[in-house]
C-alpha cells in the first residue's frame, strides 16, 4: 500500500511542479564569438562558445565541437529536432531580457541612431513574442557606446516546463520518428 501512495505522490509531483530553466546568450557581432549558458535553479548546467560561418553554427564546449547546419531538407529531421519543435510549443516564458551596446568611436550620430534602431527592432520582436506566448515580464535596454567600436548583444530569459510535458513530448517525438521511418521505408527504391 505504501508503494502506491509514494507512486501517486510522485505522479502528482511530476504533473504540477514546473522545471525552471534560465538561459543567457552573449554575442559580439564584430568578433563573431559568443556564449550560451543554461541554469537549472541557479546551477550552471550548460556552457558553450558559439560562432557563425555561412549556413552553419559552430558550438564548442569543453569536451567537443558541434556544427549545426542551418539549411536542411524538410524530410531530414532527427529525433532531437522533432522533440525540440514539440517542446517549443509547450514552453511557458517567465521573462525575457535584452541588453545591447552599439557604438562607433568617432561618430556620435550613428551610434545614437543605431541604438535607437536596435531599441525599436527589439521592441517589435518582444511584441511578436508576447503575442505568440504568454510573457510575464520583458525588459529591453540599449546603451549607446561613444568610446569604442562595439556591437554587443545579450539575451537572457527564464522558462517553465513541467516534467510530465517533457515525458509526453519524448514519447510523441519517438512515435513521430518511428512513423516517419516506416513511411520512408516503403518509399525506398531497391536495385
Amino acid at each position: 500500500m505504501k508503494i502506491f501512495v509514494i507512486l501517486f505522490l510522485f505522479l502528482l509531483f511530476i504533473l504540477f511542479v514546473p522545471i525552471k530553466l534560465k538561459g543567457k546568450v552573449d554575442y559580439s557581432v564584430l568578433n563573431n564569438t559568443g556564449f550560451i549558458s543554461v541554469y537549472f535553479y541557479k546551477i550552471k548546467v550548460f556552457l558553450c562558445k558559439i560562432s557563425f560561418i555561412p549556413f552553419k553554427i559552430l558550438m564548442e564546449t569543453k569536451k567537443k565541437k558541434i556544427q549545426i547546419d542551418v539549411m536542411k531538407k524538410e524530410d531530414e529531421y532527427s529525433y532531437g529536432e522533432i522533440l525540440f519543435k514539440i517542446l517549443m510549443k509547450k514552453i511557458k516564458i517567465d521573462n525575457i531580457r535584452f541588453i545591447s551596446k552599439f557604438g562607433l568611436f568617432r561618430d556620435c550620430l550613428v551610434s545614437t541612431i543605431g541604438s535607437g534602431t536596435m531599441l525599436v527592432t527589439m521592441s517589435i520582436l518582444m511584441s511578436i513574442i508576447s503575442s505568440k506566448k504568454t510573457l510575464e515580464n520583458s525588459e529591453i535596454t540599449v546603451f549607446p557606446d561613444y568610446t569604442s567600436n562595439r556591437l554587443l548583444l545579450c539575451f537572457s530569459g527564464s522558462i517553465r516546463l513541467n516534467v510530465f510535458v517533457v515525458i509526453l513530448s519524448l514519447i510523441i517525438s519517438l512515435f513521430k520518428v518511428i512513423k516517419r521511418g516506416i513511411k520512408n521505408y516503403g518509399n525506398k527504391k531497391t536495385c
